[in-house]
Protein backbone atom coordinates (compact mmCIF):
# COMPACT_ATOMS: atom_id res chain seq x y z
CA UNK A 1 0.00 0.00 0.00
CA UNK A 2 1.56 3.12 -1.38
CA UNK A 3 0.10 6.77 0.40
CA UNK A 4 0.56 10.23 -1.23
CA UNK A 5 -0.62 14.30 -0.42
CA UNK A 6 -2.68 15.40 -3.63
CA UNK A 7 -3.88 19.01 -4.30
CA UNK A 8 -7.04 19.83 -6.35
CA UNK A 9 -10.20 21.69 -6.69
CA UNK A 10 -10.76 24.49 -8.88
CA UNK A 11 -8.25 26.33 -7.34
CA UNK A 12 -5.77 23.85 -6.02
CA UNK A 13 -7.29 24.67 -1.84
CA UNK A 14 -8.11 21.03 -1.35
CA UNK A 15 -5.90 19.09 0.48
CA UNK A 16 -6.09 14.93 0.89
CA UNK A 17 -3.94 11.89 1.14
CA UNK A 18 -4.65 8.56 -1.40
CA UNK A 19 -3.68 5.41 -0.01
CA UNK A 20 -3.03 3.21 -3.30
CA UNK A 21 -3.30 -0.78 -2.45
CA UNK A 22 -0.33 -2.90 -4.29
CA UNK A 23 -2.43 -4.91 -6.02
CA UNK A 24 -4.98 -2.81 -7.65
CA UNK A 25 -8.56 -4.61 -8.78
CA UNK A 26 -10.00 -2.00 -11.84
CA UNK A 27 -13.43 -3.62 -10.89
CA UNK A 28 -14.04 -1.83 -7.54
CA UNK A 29 -15.01 1.69 -6.45
CA UNK A 30 -13.01 3.52 -5.14
CA UNK A 31 -13.66 4.80 -1.58
CA UNK A 32 -13.56 8.64 -0.88
CA UNK A 33 -13.68 9.58 3.37
CA UNK A 34 -15.77 12.80 4.24
CA UNK A 35 -14.78 14.71 7.20
CA UNK A 36 -16.92 13.71 10.38
CA UNK A 37 -18.21 17.17 11.66
CA UNK A 38 -15.34 19.71 12.45
CA UNK A 39 -12.67 16.91 12.83
CA UNK A 40 -10.28 16.63 9.84
CA UNK A 41 -9.21 13.92 7.66
CA UNK A 42 -8.12 11.54 10.27
CA UNK A 43 -11.02 11.15 11.20
CA UNK A 44 -12.55 10.44 14.88
CA UNK A 45 -10.26 8.91 16.75
CA UNK A 46 -8.02 8.13 13.69
CA UNK A 47 -10.28 5.79 12.34
CA UNK A 48 -9.74 6.99 8.51
CA UNK A 49 -6.22 6.37 8.77
CA UNK A 50 -6.60 2.85 9.77
CA UNK A 51 -9.50 2.10 7.86
CA UNK A 52 -8.17 3.17 4.68
CA UNK A 53 -4.80 1.42 5.35
CA UNK A 54 -6.97 -2.06 6.25
CA UNK A 55 -9.19 -1.59 2.91
CA UNK A 56 -6.19 -1.30 0.80
CA UNK A 57 -4.99 -4.60 1.69
CA UNK A 58 -8.78 -5.85 0.36
CA UNK A 59 -7.69 -3.77 -2.97
CA UNK A 60 -9.36 -0.29 -2.56
CA UNK A 61 -8.38 2.18 -3.54
CA UNK A 62 -9.15 5.98 -1.10
CA UNK A 63 -9.06 9.10 -0.74
CA UNK A 64 -9.71 11.19 2.50
CA UNK A 65 -9.42 14.92 2.85
CA UNK A 66 -10.76 18.24 3.94
CA UNK A 67 -13.71 20.10 3.19
CA UNK A 68 -13.09 23.83 1.95
CA UNK A 69 -11.84 25.86 5.46
CA UNK A 70 -11.64 22.66 7.83
CA UNK A 71 -8.01 20.75 8.88
CA UNK A 72 -5.36 21.52 5.39
CA UNK A 73 -7.60 22.67 3.08
CA UNK A 74 -8.66 26.50 2.57
CA UNK A 75 -11.77 28.26 2.18
CA UNK A 76 -12.03 30.45 -1.03
CA UNK A 77 -15.37 32.02 -1.32
CA UNK A 78 -16.81 32.14 2.13
CA UNK A 79 -20.38 33.32 1.08
CA UNK A 80 -21.32 30.01 -0.72
CA UNK A 81 -23.96 27.90 1.10
CA UNK A 82 -21.98 25.44 3.46
CA UNK A 83 -23.57 22.10 2.68
CA UNK A 84 -22.82 23.08 -1.12
CA UNK A 85 -19.32 24.04 -0.30
CA UNK A 86 -18.99 20.64 0.38
CA UNK A 87 -20.97 18.65 -1.88
CA UNK A 88 -18.71 20.87 -4.73
CA UNK A 89 -15.78 19.72 -2.66
CA UNK A 90 -17.01 16.12 -2.98
CA UNK A 91 -17.09 15.84 -6.47
CA UNK A 92 -14.01 17.51 -7.01
CA UNK A 93 -12.78 14.55 -5.37
CA UNK A 94 -13.99 12.13 -7.83
CA UNK A 95 -13.50 14.44 -10.55
CA UNK A 96 -9.70 14.42 -9.57
CA UNK A 97 -9.61 10.29 -9.34
CA UNK A 98 -11.14 9.62 -12.47
CA UNK A 99 -9.05 12.58 -14.29
CA UNK A 100 -5.90 11.37 -13.01
CA UNK A 101 -6.29 7.69 -12.28
CA UNK A 102 -9.22 6.85 -14.20
CA UNK A 103 -11.62 5.75 -11.63
CA UNK A 104 -15.17 6.93 -12.11
CA UNK A 105 -17.06 4.31 -9.34
CA UNK A 106 -17.16 5.90 -6.16
CA UNK A 107 -18.13 4.66 -2.17
CA UNK A 108 -18.89 7.47 0.26
CA UNK A 109 -18.06 7.11 3.82
CA UNK A 110 -19.15 9.39 6.19
CA UNK A 111 -19.88 10.11 9.72
CA UNK A 112 -22.61 12.84 10.98
CA UNK A 113 -22.03 15.97 8.86
CA UNK A 114 -20.07 13.23 6.55
CA UNK A 115 -23.05 11.09 6.72
CA UNK A 116 -25.44 13.93 5.32
CA UNK A 117 -23.19 15.37 2.47
CA UNK A 118 -22.51 11.71 1.60
CA UNK A 119 -26.06 10.69 1.13
CA UNK A 120 -26.91 14.66 -0.48
CA UNK A 121 -24.02 14.36 -2.85
CA UNK A 122 -26.00 11.23 -4.78
CA UNK A 123 -28.70 13.32 -5.52
CA UNK A 124 -26.42 15.27 -7.66
CA UNK A 125 -23.39 12.66 -9.01
CA UNK A 126 -24.49 9.49 -10.52
CA UNK A 127 -20.78 7.83 -10.29
CA UNK A 128 -21.67 6.74 -6.50
CA UNK A 129 -22.42 3.37 -6.38
CA UNK A 130 -22.43 3.02 -2.79
CA UNK A 131 -22.46 5.07 0.66
CA UNK A 132 -21.89 4.09 4.04
CA UNK A 133 -23.36 6.88 6.23
CA UNK A 134 -22.75 7.17 10.17
CA UNK A 135 -25.81 9.28 12.15
CA UNK A 136 -26.47 10.87 8.74
CA UNK A 137 -29.94 12.71 7.73
CA UNK A 138 -30.87 13.11 3.99
CA UNK A 139 -33.65 15.60 5.26
CA UNK A 140 -34.47 19.06 6.32
CA UNK A 141 -32.98 19.16 10.11
CA UNK A 142 -34.33 22.86 10.68
CA UNK A 143 -37.52 22.15 12.46
CA UNK A 144 -35.41 19.59 15.09
CA UNK A 145 -32.60 22.24 15.28
CA UNK A 146 -35.27 24.90 15.85
CA UNK A 147 -36.64 22.71 19.03
CA UNK A 148 -33.48 22.25 20.63
CA UNK A 149 -32.64 25.99 20.40
CA UNK A 150 -35.68 26.70 22.06
CA UNK A 151 -35.67 24.09 24.97
CA UNK A 152 -32.03 24.65 25.40
CA UNK A 153 -32.86 28.50 25.88
CA UNK A 154 -35.89 27.76 28.17
CA UNK A 155 -33.50 25.74 30.24
CA UNK A 156 -36.09 22.63 30.46
CA UNK A 157 -35.01 20.44 32.92
CA UNK A 158 -36.90 17.82 31.13
CA UNK A 159 -35.22 18.20 27.97
CA UNK A 160 -31.81 17.65 30.20
CA UNK A 161 -33.18 14.56 32.08
CA UNK A 162 -35.09 13.19 29.83
CA UNK A 163 -34.44 13.00 26.49
CA UNK A 164 -37.71 11.04 25.74
CA UNK A 165 -39.33 13.79 26.21
CA UNK A 166 -38.07 15.61 22.88
CA UNK A 167 -40.24 13.69 20.71
CA UNK A 168 -43.12 14.35 23.06
CA UNK A 169 -42.17 17.92 22.67
CA UNK A 170 -41.84 18.14 18.83
CA UNK A 171 -45.14 17.03 18.32
CA UNK A 172 -47.26 18.78 20.97
CA UNK A 173 -45.58 21.84 21.50
CA UNK A 174 -44.19 22.60 18.12
CA UNK A 175 -47.29 20.89 16.33
CA UNK A 176 -44.83 19.57 13.96
CA UNK A 177 -46.40 16.65 11.69
CA UNK A 178 -43.82 14.27 9.77
CA UNK A 179 -45.44 13.19 6.17
CA UNK A 180 -43.58 9.89 5.80
CA UNK A 181 -43.85 9.99 1.99
CA UNK A 182 -41.69 13.20 1.64
CA UNK A 183 -38.60 11.63 4.08
CA UNK A 184 -38.94 8.27 2.16
CA UNK A 185 -39.05 9.54 -1.62
CA UNK A 186 -35.41 10.61 -1.56
CA UNK A 187 -34.67 7.41 0.23
CA UNK A 188 -35.79 5.34 -1.76
CA UNK A 189 -34.22 7.56 -4.92
CA UNK A 190 -30.83 6.64 -3.55
CA UNK A 191 -31.27 3.18 -3.28
CA UNK A 192 -32.32 2.84 -7.42
CA UNK A 193 -28.64 3.03 -7.90
CA UNK A 194 -26.96 2.77 -5.02
CA UNK A 195 -26.10 0.57 -2.41
CA UNK A 196 -26.55 2.07 1.25
CA UNK A 197 -25.63 1.48 4.41
CA UNK A 198 -27.15 3.39 7.72
CA UNK A 199 -25.76 3.48 11.13
CA UNK A 200 -27.01 4.87 14.11
CA UNK A 201 -25.83 5.34 17.74
CA UNK A 202 -28.06 6.58 20.55
CA UNK A 203 -26.49 9.10 22.22
CA UNK A 204 -26.72 11.25 18.85
CA UNK A 205 -29.56 13.28 18.19
CA UNK A 206 -30.00 12.06 14.70
CA UNK A 207 -31.07 8.78 15.82
CA UNK A 208 -34.06 10.60 17.43
CA UNK A 209 -34.79 12.33 14.48
CA UNK A 210 -34.93 8.90 12.34
CA UNK A 211 -36.62 7.69 15.25
CA UNK A 212 -39.58 9.99 14.84
CA UNK A 213 -39.31 9.85 11.48
CA UNK A 214 -39.04 6.48 9.84
CA UNK A 215 -37.15 4.03 11.90
CA UNK A 216 -40.34 1.55 11.10
CA UNK A 217 -40.21 2.14 7.39
CA UNK A 218 -36.09 1.82 7.69
CA UNK A 219 -36.43 -1.58 9.46
CA UNK A 220 -38.96 -2.72 6.86
CA UNK A 221 -36.27 -1.69 4.19
CA UNK A 222 -33.86 -3.84 6.23
CA UNK A 223 -36.48 -6.66 6.22
CA UNK A 224 -36.61 -7.02 2.44
CA UNK A 225 -33.02 -6.20 2.00
CA UNK A 226 -32.79 -2.98 0.48
CA UNK A 227 -30.41 -1.23 2.59
CA UNK A 228 -28.37 -2.46 5.56
CA UNK A 229 -29.13 -0.92 9.11
CA UNK A 230 -27.64 -0.92 11.91
CA UNK A 231 -28.49 0.63 15.49
CA UNK A 232 -25.61 1.00 18.72
CA UNK A 233 -27.17 1.52 21.42
CA UNK A 234 -25.74 3.21 24.57
CA UNK A 235 -23.41 4.69 22.53
CA UNK A 236 -22.03 8.14 21.90
CA UNK A 237 -21.97 9.81 18.66
CA UNK A 238 -18.38 9.50 17.72
CA UNK A 239 -18.40 5.64 18.68
CA UNK A 240 -15.30 6.75 22.04
CA UNK A 241 -15.39 3.07 23.02
CA UNK A 242 -12.53 0.77 21.38
CA UNK A 243 -15.15 -1.92 20.79
CA UNK A 244 -17.66 0.02 18.70
CA UNK A 245 -14.70 1.60 16.77
CA UNK A 246 -13.66 -2.42 15.79
CA UNK A 247 -17.40 -3.10 15.23
CA UNK A 248 -17.97 -0.22 12.92
CA UNK A 249 -14.64 -1.13 10.99
CA UNK A 250 -16.01 -4.53 10.55
CA UNK A 251 -19.52 -3.52 9.27
CA UNK A 252 -18.15 -1.34 6.84
CA UNK A 253 -15.20 -4.37 5.37
CA UNK A 254 -18.17 -6.51 5.74
CA UNK A 255 -20.42 -4.15 3.57
CA UNK A 256 -17.30 -3.43 1.23
CA UNK A 257 -16.52 -7.16 0.58
CA UNK A 258 -20.22 -8.23 0.50
CA UNK A 259 -21.62 -5.16 -2.18
CA UNK A 260 -18.10 -5.32 -4.40
CA UNK A 261 -15.36 -7.72 -3.91
CA UNK A 262 -17.75 -10.62 -3.95
CA UNK A 263 -19.26 -9.26 -7.18
CA UNK A 264 -16.34 -8.36 -8.69
CA UNK A 265 -14.62 -12.06 -8.46
CA UNK A 266 -18.29 -13.01 -9.97
CA UNK A 267 -17.41 -10.64 -13.10
CA UNK A 268 -14.16 -11.90 -13.39
CA UNK A 269 -14.83 -15.49 -12.95
CA UNK A 270 -17.18 -15.04 -15.35
CA UNK A 271 -14.99 -13.29 -18.19
CA UNK A 272 -12.62 -16.07 -17.38
CA UNK A 273 -15.22 -18.83 -18.51
CA UNK A 274 -16.35 -17.22 -21.36
CA UNK A 275 -12.55 -16.76 -22.50
CA UNK A 276 -11.96 -20.33 -22.16
CA UNK A 277 -14.95 -21.46 -24.17
CA UNK A 278 -13.16 -19.81 -26.91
Amino acid sequence: MNEKIVKFGEKQNLLGIISRPEKENKELPAVLFLNAGMIPMMGPNRSFVWLAREIANLGFFSIRFDFSGMGESTLIDSSKDREAQCISDTRSAMDLLEKDYKISNFVLIGICTGGDIALRTSFYDNRISGIFAVNGVHFDKRNYQILLKRLKMNNHSKFFSLKGYLLYYMVKILNLSFNKRKYLFPLKRICEDTSLFLVYSEGSYRFDMIKLAIIDNLVEMKMKNEIGFEIFYGLDSMFTPLWSQDKLAYLIQKWLKSDYLSKSKKKINQNKTVCYVR
